[in-house]
């Protein structure tokens, strides 16, 4: 039996429409941003280094609106949109403004300069990966490259670092969270440097 022409036409419109429908509403968990902000280079240059930042690591990355007149009020404004659901939690935190390095398993955030967020993050990922057994020293030191110049190109474009004591990995672990805070954008990433490697 032949099928009319038009019914097919129809048909094909109908699946593309759902595809195209399926495409636009596609966005990545967490992606909680309200839009507001207006997008530069800076911005564009602190979303591209934390794209870099978590292929390197393999890490969750999670994302939230920000609004602050400070660092440390940017890393509350993270801590905040991220339990907006457990306000409790959120209020259970203390905060560390310029901390020393990158504090895990505890009920704690805080900002960190950019040597302190660099120095953790190499640290951390390095003893990880140590751990891990992951091939040779070459890729490890490719990696810890990737990963230092990811940093500076996002504090280049005006990041802030921070920090999320609480966050566990995918294995219930007390991991190495890397907060990455972009004022211009109204965007915060968070890293997770120490991911399970059952994930």
């Amino acid at each position: 039996m032949k099928t009319p022409l038009l019914a097919l036409t129809g048909s094909l419109l109908m699946v593309a429409a759902c595809s195209s429908s399926a495409s636009s509403d596609a966005t990545p968990e967490h992606e909680l941003v309200d839009g507001t902000a207006t997008a530069d280079s800076g911005t564009d240059a602190v979303a591209s280094a934390v794209d870099t930042l978590q292929q390197a690591v393999h890490g969750r990355r999670d994302t939230y609106p920000i609004r602050g007149a400070s660092p440390i009020d940017l890393v509350k404004a993270y801590i905040t949109a991220k339990y907006a659901d457990d306000p409790d939690m959120a209020a259970g935190y203390t905060w560390t403004p310029d901390a020393a390095h990158i504090v895990t398993d505890e009920h704690a955030a805080g900002t960190l300069s950019t040597q302190a967020a660099l120095a953790g993050a190499l640290d951390a990922v390095s003893a990880w990966y140590a751990e891990a057994g992951e091939r040779g020293a070459e890729a490890e030191k490719a990696r810890l490259e990737t990963i230092k110049g990811a940093i500076e190109s996002a504090s280049a474009g005006g990041a802030v670092f921070g920090f999320d004591g609480m966050e566990q990995n995918g294995c219930a672990i007390p991991t190495t969270f890397l907060l990455v805070l972009d004022p211009a954008s109204g965007r915060g990433y968070g890293i997770d440097l120490t991911p399970c490697s059952e994930e």
